[in-house]
């Protein structure tokens, strides 16, 4: 069987564990800019990539962090994607100062105390590969299912 590499946005948000009326609200209030485009009337489109952002948003929630913090952190992490297209790990970057960095895991020096003349303050890692692994396989499931509920 074939598994598909995109869904809209009811199965996205259901594969990431988002209520979708939720994050259509969170798209329109701003909180999170990442949002594949849409046309009117039309569904949106999440690639696999979309979803691991979409599935860290859900997590991040789920830790009580504010809907606009949750979704400008995923959509750091979205445009790491974007630059890396399967990166395994990114890491978030607060420093002293200013909005926080996101990079590759293997871009990053895990040593590092200081990065563009500042301190670093905390480094958080998401281990994509693993909410990547979910994603497909929940893809594959919903694949073998014909019908609506």
């Amino acid at each position: 069987m074939i598994t598909p590499h995109s869904a809209r946005t009811k199965l996205a948000c259901q594969i990431a564990a988002v209520d979708p009326d939720r994050f259509n609200e969170a798209v329109h209030a701003g909180n999170y800019p990442c949002a594949p485009q849409t046309a009117r009337g039309s569904a949106r489109v999440f690639d696999i990539e979309d979803m691991v952002a979409l599935r860290v948003y859900s997590r991040l929630l789920n830790q009580e962090i504010p809907p606009r913090r949750a979704g400008h952190m995923a959509c750091g992490i979205r445009d790491v994607l974007r630059q890396h297209p399967g990166a395994n790990r990114v890491v978030e970057i607060i420093l002293s100062m200013g909005s926080p960095y996101y990079l590759r895991a293997e871009d990053f020096d895990c040593d590092a105390t200081h990065m563009s003349g500042l301190d670093i303050m905390e480094v958080r890692e998401f281990r994509l590969d693993l909410i990547r692994e979910c994603i497909v396989r929940d893809l594959h499931a919903e694949a073998g299912i014909i019908g609506e509920e």
